[in-house]
């Protein structure tokens, strides 16, 4: 059975994974706002870590975020909106880093527009090619 919990009743372990009477939390956790009741955000998540949507709204009842989550991190398309419903930014993400964002002010005019340079001499470009890679790694040491 899946659990929506507040997050405010889930602890934490050393593996800095979510816990819900000692085990790892698999089901929805959300905050809400004391003060109205609106559910501020809710993340999915599965063995301590988000896995699935995380979702936040803004005061006024606008979404405010959605991100795709594996494994703690975000994942694919993300896309945070501004106070007025007007997308503000739309990134994509691989093994945990930025493949390219886009961003736009609040009457939608965009203002950034970047793309991760694929040159094995930038940072960023080598960890995504080394966690590609794990998998091969892996199976190369037998463990999997």
């Amino acid at each position: 059975m899946l659990i929506r919990i507040n997050r405010n009743n889930l602890g934490m372990n050393d593996l800095q994974q979510l816990t819900y009477q000692g085990k790892p939390f698999i089901g929805i956790a959300y905050f809400i706002s004391y003060k109205t009741g609106q559910i501020l955000s809710e993340d999915s998540y599965y063995n301590g870590l988000t896995w699935g949507f995380r979702r936040g709204w803004h005061k006024n009842g606008n979404l405010e975020y959605e991100r795709p989550a594996e494994n703690g991190g975000d994942v694919g398309l993300c896309r945070i909106w501004h106070g007025n419903g007007v997308l503000k930014k739309e990134y994509s993400e691989e093994e945990s880093v930025r493949i390219w964002e886009k961003e736009w002010n609040k009457r939608g005019e965009l203002i950034r527009d970047w793309t991760l340079q694929e040159d094995e001499s930038n940072p960023s470009y080598g960890r995504l090619l080394q966690r590609r890679n794990m998998p091969e790694y892996y199976r190369a040491q037998g463990w999997i």
